[in-house]
Formats: C-alpha cells, structure tokens, sequence
C-alpha cells in the first residue's frame, strides 16, 4: 500500500511532529571509530520494542572515519579537509556525497516505516523493520538466463576484463595494476599450456592438471614463487567460476592442489653501503645521478616505488613538533602513511624542488646496478633459490642483485636496526602484521647477536 507521507498525520497532529519524533529515534554510527581505514556505516534506530530498545542495520557503506562528522552522524561536508584528501584520492568528493545520498534514502524510509506504523496500528519490531529496510535497499536481481554456458577461457578472458574496467573489486577496492598484469601472466602461461595439452575445460582442472601445469613451468626454469603465484590465479579464477555457477568441479579446494611460497634471499644494504652510494661520483653521467637520488628516496621513505614516483609539494605536511613529513595515500595497500623527513631526503626533495622526476621502475632497477657497481658494492653474496624445481646455490657481486624494491627493504631494516619499535615502522611501510613485517626485512644472525649484546641482560 503506498501512502504519501504529507498524509500520514491525523487531523489533530501536524505533521512536523510526527518527523521530529521519527528523526529522534535513529541515527548513523561507525562499526569501528578509530579504524585507520574505511569502516562500515550502521544506522542505529531506537524503540522500547526492539531488544535493548536498538536496532543496527548494515547501510552497505564504509567511510574513513577522519571523514566522518560525529555532530551531523554524516560524511563530512568541510571543504578544506575534503580538498586534502582530494590529493590522494581525487573522487572523494563525489563519494562522500553519494554516502549521504544513500544515507538520507534510509533515514527518510525509517521515518515512513515508523510513521505507517504508529497510524496503522502495527506491531514495531526489528523484524519487520529489517524487511522493510531490505525491500527497499537489497532488492534481489533476477538473474540473467545465459543461453550457452562460457567455457574456462571465456571466462578468464572476461574476468581480466572486469579487473581492468573496475567491475571486480578487492575488497570494496580496485585492483591494482601490479596484480591485474599477474592474471595477464598467467593467462598467457595458460595459453602455452595449452597448445601442448589441448583445450582446457572447467571439469579438467584436477590434481593431474596441477602437477602437469607445474612440470609445464618448472621447464621454464621459473622460480618456485613465480610457479606458485600462477597457481594462486588458477584458483582464483576457478573460486570465482564457481560462485558463479559455471561449474561444480572442487578439485582445486583439495589440499594437495597447495600453493608454493618460499622465503628469498633478498639483500638490503646496510648503513655503510647506503653512504657510499650516496657520496659516490656521478657528475659526469647526470643520467645516474638522477636514478641514484631516485633510489635513495626509496630507501628514506621505505616505500614501494609506485608510492614514492608520486611525491609532490602536495605531499608535503608540516607536524605539531614542527618537522616535515610526507603524507602518500598507498596504491597497494589503500593506507594514508606519513613518513618523516629526514635530512638526507630533505636534500634530494629541495634539489628537485620537491617534485623528483618518475622514473620506469624497469629502468631503475637496470641504472641502480651500474651505479652500486661504480660505488664498488661487490660483496660477494650467495643465494638459494629453486629454480625449475631444483635447488640452485649461485655466487654473485651484491651490486648485480640490487633491484627497485631493495629501497623498500634497507629502509625498513635500517629503521629496525636503529630501534624503532616494529609497530611504528609498520605505520610507516604500511604492513598490516608484525609477522609478515618481520619476514620482510633482512636483519643477520649476527646484526641481530650485535644488538642484544647491548643489553641490559648480557651486560
């Protein structure tokens, strides 16, 4: 029955306080106020009939919470922090709006329901106020009827495509161009499988297939991470056919069909490697100069170069203590961190007026070889791998395996090593658990033997 809300009053009550009583009786609140990162949106609706006189009711919306105004119990509407945030995320203005947009849908649809109700004399309970609500905002779709079923490549082909155009999300996020090109990888790995092996289907992704498939990459001397990160896609893709009903195959569930994950020997450099490369001679071959500055930004900030390649004046914060920070919303993790300026980075950022030029993450990690070289960081350092399935001790100058990312890591370590507690180093680099964290960085038996030598307990 529908029923135009200017009408709901009887003739003795006007309608104002009808709203006023029903807007009284709900608001919004955060599932987590000081979650660092979006939090859902309940709405909190009160009546003596409901148990402990409240209702929670999920809105389908998250929010930062430093976005979020306690007075108004809706997204905030000041323009100059709503413009900070612009600078990491440059639709923040729209989405906050479509937030109260959806907000205000709900709060308007509970002050009907409560309003129907007292003149109708129904029953109010949390019951019929849910079904209400998920009538009006969690309509079921009726389903599409497919004619002809996608096979396993369709499939995959057009999975790539919603990950590119943003329809599969990563937990309410986009995926990022890092983990997109994975699936493009693995895809193409899939391809050359199966021009040797025939055409794949939903049904003969079983236990045989995934040791053929591994036999398959192990013949192309991949590493054993690489072999397991086209594992995890292929699960993936064959989760997500399922939840779609293309298929009923669950072999990829079984425990044996295990993803591979081995640690690395990774290096990082320590404190007097780091000064070397900074005091090294580059004046007549400014192209590596450049890169060599690039690199030590990195190693200050501990940030992975698609974070680091954007720093601008914008990033730029002043703090209480009155020191200098740089604010970086990460494009990985989705996190806000601010990285205090020391002065060997405030260096760098002044010589390029705090804008540092971007740079190909494929050609720093070719320059910053010849650069460690030059600065004769050749320690001869060894490393295990396995490699097609075999096991693959190699002895090489430590300059030949300095990459990009070993920026990220040395400036973790270092930190570390300086004494920081973990927890604020985490802060900094983003890492949601300390031992993920601790895995990441690179300390020695012996630095770590050093450090304890130090305390109170061996003294």
């Amino acid at each position: 029955m529908l029923i135009t809300i200017r009408f709901l009053c009887p003739p003795l009550c006007p309608p104002e306080v009808y709203l006023h009583k029903t807007k009284d009786m709900q608001s919004f609140i955060l599932k987590n106020p000081k979650a660092e990162q979006e939090t859902a949106i309940r709405l909190d609706a009160h009546h003596p009939n409901f148990p402990g006189r409240r209702f929670r009711y999920g809105t389908g919306k998250s929010i930062l919470p430093a976005l979020w105004d306690e007075n108004t119990k809706l997204p905030t509407k000041e323009k100059k922090l709503i413009k900070e945030y612009e600078k990491h995320i440059p639709t923040i203005a729209n989405d906050l709006e479509n937030i109260t947009r959806k907000l205000n849908d709900i709060s308007l649809a509970v002050e009907n329901f409560f309003t129907v109700a007292e003149i109708e004399k129904t029953k109010i309970t949390t019951d019929t106020l849910k079904n209400y609500l998920d009538e009006q905002f969690r309509k079921k779709v009726t389903p599409v009827i497919q004619l002809k079923k996608e096979n396993l490549n369709e499939y995959l082909s057009r999975y790539i495509k919603e990950l590119e155009a943003g329809i599969r999300l990563n937990n309410g996020n986009h995926f990022v161009e890092g983990s997109i090109k994975n699936y493009k990888t693995f895809q193409a790995q899939f391809d050359l499988y199966q021009k040797d092996n025939g055409k794949m289907s939903f049904e003969d992704i079983t236990i045989d297939f995934y040791n053929s498939f591994i036999r398959f990459l192990n013949g192309k001397k991949y590493r054993t991470n690489t072999v397991g990160k086209h594992i995890a896609r292929a699960k993936a893709i064959m989760r997500a056919a399922l939840s779609e009903g293309l298929h009923t195959n669950t072999d990829f569930e079984r425990k044996e069909f295990k993803i591979f994950q081995v640690a690395t020997d990774e290096i990082y450099l320590d404190e007097k490697e780091l000064k070397t490369i900074e005091k090294v001679n580059l004046s007549e071959k400014p192209h590596l100069e450049l890169y060599r500055d690039i690199f030590l930004i990195g190693c200050y900030t501990a940030q992975r170069i698609s974070d680091y390649n954007k720093i601008s004046p914008h990033n730029i914060i002043t703090l209480k203590t009155g020191g200098k920070a740089i604010s970086l919303h990460q494009k990985k993790q989705k996190e806000i961190v601010i990285i205090p300026i020391k002065k060997e980075l405030e260096a760098i950022l002044k010589k390029y007026d705090y804008s540092p030029p971007r740079v190909q993450d494929q050609k720093l990690n070719e320059n910053i070889k010849t650069i460690c070289k030059i600065a004769k960081i050749n320690t001869p350092t060894e490393i295990e791998e396995i490699i097609g399935g075999k096991k693959v001790k190699t002895v090489m100058p430590k300059y030949a395996m300095v990459a990009s990312h070993t920026a990220r890591r040395t400036g973790a370590t270092l930190m570390y090593n300086a004494g920081i507690p973990t927890i604020a180093i985490m802060k900094i680099t983003g890492h949601k658990k300390e031992s993920t964290f601790l895995k990441y960085i690179k300390v020695t038996k012996e630095e770590t033997a050093e450090k304890l030598s130090a305390h109170e307990y061996f003294n």
